[in-house]
């Protein structure tokens, strides 16, 4: 992650859930897992393996042509996993030992935007941050991606409220899905 980066992380993270902890979670890469599915990786963890979902936010960089870009907050999910594993984890980078024990760990492939420090995904654990009916696929987000613009750019800005409007309409079709019953 870039250094100038942290202060406006923390403060885009304020925004979203000011009693939450911004973390850094190792990557444990699930073998077969897809990425942008990580509801469906963590879901597969939790019923094979135990432990539990954690919903959140991962945090990505957005260039914007030659401006500093905007920082974007995107619903992702990591596994909690449970006390006792019946298999040794393998890490994506160098990470410690797993000594055991509720460990926050990210299964899902990482696109190559998402931040991070010393192979450690950026995490901030929100409960709130999606509401999920799962069938196999993720139906019924309640909640659209946020935005962070890095300056008053206009370039940025204008990027910031596109990107709003996108996800609003993405949002709305999801919602109507849901209601319906249909997939995407």
């Amino acid at each position: 992650m870039r250094p100038d980066l942290g202060p406006r992380l923390n403060q885009f993270c304020q925004q979203i859930n000011s009693e939450a902890k911004l973390r850094q979670v190792p990557v444990c890469i699930l073998p077969g897992a897809k990425t942008d599915f990580c509801f469906g990786n963590v879901h597969y963890c939790v019923n094979q393996w135990g432990g539990a979902l954690v919903t959140g936010w991962q945090f990505c960089h957005l260039p914007v042509d030659d401006t500093a870009g905007c920082l974007a907050a995107v619903h992702h999910a990591v596994w909690l996993t449970p006390e006792i594993l019946p298999f040794e984890l393998e890490w994506k980078e160098s990470q410690e030992p797993y000594q055991g024990g509720n460990l926050l760990v990210d299964v899902t492939p990482p696109p190559d935007e998402v931040l991070s420090i010393g192979g450690k995904g950026l995490f901030l654990d929100d409960p709130t941050a999606t509401k999920i009916r799962y069938e196999g696929d993720v139906l019924g987000l309640t909640r659209s991606n946020k935005v962070f613009p890095l300056s008053n750019n206009p370039k940025v800005l204008k990027y910031v409220r596109d990107y709003r409007a996108y996800e609003y309409k993405e949002w709305r079709q999801y919602e109507r899905w849901a209601k319906a019953g249909e997939r995407k």
